[in-house]
């Protein structure tokens, strides 16, 4: 009787199908949010994060000056509803921010999300670091403001080894406490000194 039974079902679901086209799809992840923009700087390199945590490569503005990038759920920077989208330009700290949503896009459909970086004039007493906590032992993403001879002394303060930031897609490494010449590279990438940048701070 059991079997006589189970049969009769497996014939209803297949007679669902053929005249419905009632077919049973695995559930997969949901639809990425679709961050974008124009008017922005060709070969400009920005980048997203959720609480600090990237959500992957930076993508580079094009020469027309638009820039797109998916943001799912699987992401590095694992994002969920809800979550605040912060952004980068080429390693500076965006205005603006988005809420992620599954499927999401920004409200402006024509323009996208139009990024801005307000640039902050270093103070002349002293470096700041700002965004966060720097961790004792470990690295921490903070922002700093200030010359590349404050960077030295906020490092020694917090007690860095090194901090690094990055510009045009290169990662670039202060080393705190090092003769001048070792960070050369880094002192003329910022040759005014950091604005609102976000470092990574190794201590």
């Amino acid at each position: 009787m059991t079997s006589t039974r189970l049969a009769g079902v497996g014939a209803a679901v297949a007679a669902a199908i053929v005249l419905f086209g009632v077919i049973v799809q695995p559930v997969s992840a949901g639809a990425p949010y679709t961050a974008y923009g124009v008017g922005q700087k060709p070969g400009a390199m920005i980048a997203a994060s959720v609480g600090g945590a990237s959500c992957g490569p930076a993508v580079v503005v094009s020469a027309q000056g638009n820039w797109l990038m998916s943001i799912a759920e699987t992401a590095p920077c694992a994002p969920k509803e809800g979550d605040i989208i912060s952004f980068t330009v080429d390693g500076q700290l965006a205005d603006q921010t988005v809420i992620w949503t599954q499927g999401g896009a920004p409200a402006d459909a024509s323009r996208g999300i139009a990024l801005t970086v307000t640039v902050k004039a270093p103070t002349a007493t002293a470096g700041i670091f700002s965004g966060g906590m720097i961790a004792p032992s470990g690295t921490s993403l903070v922002a700093f403001t200030g010359s590349t001879e404050q960077l030295n002394t906020a490092g020694a303060a917090v007690k860095a080894v090194s901090v690094s930031a990055t510009l045009s897609g290169k990662l670039l490494t202060f080393v705190v406490g090092a003769p001048s010449f070792v960070n050369t590279e880094f002192n003329a990438a910022f040759p005014t000194g950091l604005a609102g940048t976000l470092v990574i701070v190794k201590t």
